[in-house]
């Protein structure tokens, strides 16, 4: 499997940006016949996008610009990617990571472990993920963890926080102010 990690410095806030930068790379990992392209956490507006979270229309913007941009793009090539998403039941808003393919959301993980501390603030706009689940794609597990939530560590837990056990390769999107 031929992978591209798109290592992208976001704009905060400047979804229309994020999202056509994130598209040209895909064109580019296109191009070179990769089977995935990977970006950051919360690559879509940017991190830490703090209050700009609790703002209705941004989180629309946002759930747009994934239906009409980034679903159409996958048709040929599986985008892993950084995105807020609120779950339409309870309406929280959850750090995920989507895998997008053949023009549909083929995973979702959201973020375990929420910091904090110093300048991470994202309990007050987060809800944490209560499992870990691998991705399937193209017949391989992928493992796919969100920033903190690599720290599964027996060490620093007493306990591994989620199993690991069959997951093939590993994911961690990140992104640090």
């Amino acid at each position: 499997m031929k992978i591209v990690m798109a290592q992208i410095n976001p704009v905060i806030g400047d979804i229309g940006y994020n999202v056509d930068k994130m598209l040209k790379l895909v064109g580019k990992a296109l191009e070179k016949k990769a089977h995935l392209i990977v970006f950051p956490e919360l690559a879509v507006i940017g991190y830490p996008a703090r209050d700009l979270l609790l703002r209705p229309e941004i989180v629309n913007r946002i759930e747009n610009a994934l239906r009409e941009n980034i679903l159409p793009a996958s048709s040929h090539i599986g985008i892993l990617l950084g995105a807020p998403v609120k779950d339409p039941l309870s309406e929280r808003l959850y750090n995920s990571s989507l895998l997008f393919y053949d023009g549909s959301v083929v995973g979702r993980q959201d973020k375990m472990l929420l910091p904090n501390y110093d300048v991470f603030d994202e309990s007050r706009y987060f809800q944490p993920a209560e499992e870990c689940r691998p991705f399937i794609f193209q017949g391989r597990k992928l493992g796919v963890t969100i920033c903190e939530d690599i720290w599964n560590d027996e060490d620093y837990w007493n306990h591994r926080r989620y199993e690991t056990e069959g997951t093939g390769r590993r994911f961690p999107i990140a992104r640090r102010p």
